[in-house]
């Protein structure tokens, strides 16, 4: 049945709970290679089906944000500052908000973008005296 206009369909609690894990997880609460709830305690802790919290894991999967370690859970993935950079841009690009980053993360990116700044440099400095010894006139 379609909702009545000007009514919005509530969200789905799968959702509701992978956006409170993914604050979490961008506010540090749990950091990277931190264990995250499992389904049977986020069960637990919100009153859903075990289902419900097997989905809302698993769209934080899919966004890269945690990973299935069988026999031990669930925990944050690690990432370095080129990812946040693709994720970045890659959310950009799709019209979405910018990915939230702590200021440990920024400096890390900054850094990042600084030393491929040097490395770009060093190639193009390269290619530079490359080109000028073999335009160079012979003797």
């Amino acid at each position: 049945m379609k909702p009545p206009a000007g009514d919005e369909t509530p969200e789905p609690a799968f959702r509701k709970v992978a956006g409170e894990l993914r604050e979490q997880i961008e506010n540090q609460t749990y950091p990277p290679g931190e264990r995250v709830p499992s389904s049977r305690e986020l069960q637990e802790r919100y009153g859903i089906a075990n289902m419900t919290a097997r989905n809302a894991l698993k769209v934080l999967a899919a966004e890269e944000l945690i990973h299935n370690e069988p026999g031990k859970g669930w925990f944050v993935t690690h990432h370095d500052a080129a990812w946040y950079a693709r994720k970045t841009m890659d959310d950009a690009q799709a019209g979405g908000a910018p990915e939230k980053m702590t200021s440990a993360e920024f400096t890390a990116l900054n850094a990042r973008i600084t030393e491929l700044e040097e490395r770009i440099d060093r190639v193009l400095g390269s290619i530079e005296s490359f080109f000028k010894a073999v335009n160079a006139p012979r003797q």
